[in-house]
């Protein structure tokens, strides 16, 4: 009569990385059985997955920022040879954080001198 053989498992799976990059999330890893109970042996007995919570480092919630356009600057004071003159403006602050982008231009033109029927004094 052969013996009693145990259910025997597999060593563990590495462990899965974490769920999350930041913040609570769960990792886990996997057995199989590699043999089982025969000739009356003792039955398995415990799980084939472990779960555990990890914890990879706190997040970091960025602030929703919205893009904002400084004020315009004086038209040039000097129409140029095309009857245009010019102003400009810059970005103050970049959208950031999902925030809305700039709308609109950073250069605005206008006719001036005899093409807009006027003269600069």
């Amino acid at each position: 009569v052969p013996p009693p053989e145990p259910c025997r498992f597999q060593a563990w799976s590495e462990w899965t990385s974490c769920s999350k990059t930041c913040g609570k999330g769960m990792k886990m890893r996997d057995r199989g059985v590699l043999s089982t109970a025969a000739e009356g042996g003792e039955q398995c007995h415990g799980s084939l997955r472990q779960l555990d919570v990890c914890s990879v480092k706190a997040c970091v919630v960025e602030p929703v920022v919205n893009c904002a356009l400084g004020d315009w600057g004086a038209w040039s004071a000097v129409c140029n040879g095309d009857g245009q003159r010019e102003r400009t403006r810059e970005v103050v602050r970049k959208a950031s954080g999902g925030g809305t982008g700039c709308d609109g231009s950073l250069k605005d033109t206008e006719t001036c001198g005899s093409r807009a029927g006027y003269f600069p004094v």
